[in-house]
């Protein structure tokens, strides 16, 4: 996902950028890219730090034999 902001900059009396306005659909796509960008970090580290997998298909099962699904 590509986003192009539109920002505009708040500046201080020596016109030094001191903040950043975006609009409120800018903030939130730039969230849900945060969000995403951790998502694909946390799957990258599960995926690098875990022993084995289950087929979603035995993991269905399981639950259905625990009763939870």
């Amino acid at each position: 996902m590509t986003i192009s902001l539109k920002e505009e900059f708040v500046v201080d009396a020596d016109g030094k950028p001191r903040a950043v306005l975006l609009s409120i659909k800018e903030y939130k796509k730039l969230l849900r890219l945060l969000e995403d960008m951790e998502d694909a970090l946390d799957l990258k580290k599960a995926i690098e730090t875990n022993k084995s997998f289950i087929s979603h298909k035995d993991l269905k099962d399981k639950l259905r034999k625990q009763g939870l699904l």
